[in-house]
């Protein structure tokens, strides 16, 4: 028993021993331990499955941040990753869904960009997004969530710039 911890110790101390990275290094010379955490490495086997963490992002701070003319990538570091792709008739449509655990969305028609009212009026779609491209830019987008008064309500950012906000029963 005692070898087997000797030889479990001395293996741990030589594979942390290992775990310098010898790039840009000359010999003789220590690097800097890195100050920031390790990063994660993914399977390639595995697909992560995004989850919508800008659920916490307000409506207000988005209409604030969002325009035309945006990129993807300005709108993915405002909102993140958790979006569906849709294939529009002028180009690439996301879709974010913020639904309550185990709701998952099913579209009724053929509209690419329908919006789930009725998830949205009972409670399990918290609020829906839509963001319209063409050519890595932003064209349009409709966000549809519970105003103040606890009512479904559409922002809607369209044309050159124009907003319609839109109150439902």
């Amino acid at each position: 028993m005692f070898k087997k911890i000797i030889v479990i110790v001395s293996s741990l101390v030589v594979l942390a021993g290992c775990n310098i990275d010898t790039k840009d290094s000359q010999p003789g010379t220590q690097q800097p331990t890195p100050t920031t955490a390790p990063t994660t490495s993914v399977s390639p086997t595995a697909t992560p499955v995004p989850t919508p963490t800008s659920d916490e992002v307000s409506v207000d701070s988005l209409k604030i941040s969002l325009k035309q003319g945006l990129t993807k990538d300005e709108v993915e570091k405002l909102l993140g990753r958790a979006y569906i792709e849709l294939k529009g008739e002028d180009g690439p449509i996301w879709r974010y869904d913020f639904a309550i655990e185990n709701y998952k969305f099913e579209p009724n028609s053929i509209l690419v960009d329908e919006v789930d009212m009725n998830g949205l009026k009972k409670g399990s779609m918290k609020k829906q997004y839509f963001f319209h491209w063409q050519d890595n830019q932003l064209t349009s987008f409709a966000l549809y969530y519970r105003n103040k008064d606890n009512k479904v309500e559409e922002y809607n950012v369209f044309g050159k710039g124009t907003v319609k906000t839109t109150p439902f029963n």
